[in-house]
């Protein structure tokens, strides 16, 4: 499987952006697994976790193909991977006080 240059790199940037405004003991973590034909990247940081209701937001912008004032690199990275992958879900959440971004790669048997 062919993955773009550093295309988590915006997923990590916000973690770090937007954690630090709530806390100085963030943490990152940036886990890649592979179930059966799917390959899933999650990138889950500590900081100010985003409210469901702003999750459900951010995630409908996401799936709109015209331009958006925030959320450019959430946005960026979705599609740069879509392109190459067209099976991809991108999908952000909350679980236990954290926000998890979730990039699911179907098709990914050959990895």
């Amino acid at each position: 499987m062919n993955i773009p240059k550093l295309f988590l790199l915006p997923l990590i940037e916000n973690s770090l952006k937007y954690g630090f405004k709530y806390r100085r003991d963030l943490k990152i973590k940036l886990s890649v697994i592979k179930r059966n034909d799917v390959v899933i990247f999650r990138i889950i940081d500590n900081g100010g976790a985003l409210d469901t209701s702003e999750t459900r937001k951010i995630n409908k912008r996401l799936e709109k193909p015209e331009k958006i004032k925030n959320q450019h690199g959430l946005k960026n990275t979705k599609q740069r991977i879509t392109m190459l992958y067209p099976s991809t879900t991108f999908k952000i959440f909350n679980k236990l006080s954290c926000t998890v971004v979730e990039i699911r790669i179907g098709g990914a048997n050959y990895v």
